[in-house]
């Protein structure tokens, strides 16, 4: 799993031909950690293409991440040309306290911009 920062509070995370660990859901939740030191609300854009699988300790750190981060998280955009995921980010968008948003490849332009358009961005800094 790719991982990086890229626009503002923007977390771009590349899921392809693998299967998701413990240890990818560890090196996400320190990106978080790292972008909320400077944004309040941190947005998701994640490209899934050929998931292979989740491992169960994957699945529980996944759990233990949205807990802590509930009030961070404010969007999600799912990448993928895989529509059983649009079905998921529905589901998901219930269930969460963030809004989450299938794509497909083709509309990725339009994800960005979604993920742009989430309000106004607070710095850490002038959270006091």
């Amino acid at each position: 799993m790719k991982i990086s920062c890229t626009v503002e509070n923007i977390i771009n995370v590349q899921i392809v031909n693998k299967v998701i660990t413990k240890i990818d859901l560890i090196r996400l939740q320190e990106s978080i950690d790292l972008m909320s030191q400077t944004y309040e609300t941190i947005n998701l854009i994640v490209l899934i293409y050929k998931l292979k699988g989740i491992t169960l300790a994957a699945n529980i750190e996944a759990i233990r991440l949205a807990i802590k981060e509930k009030n961070t998280i404010g969007k999600v955009a799912i990448i993928s040309d895989n529509h059983l995921y649009k079905f998921g980010a529905k589901i998901d968008d219930f269930l969460t306290p963030w809004k989450e948003k299938y794509f497909s490849t083709s509309q990725l332009d339009k994800a960005w911009e979604w993920l742009q358009t989430s309000g106004k961005i607070i710095k850490a800094q002038e959270r006091s």
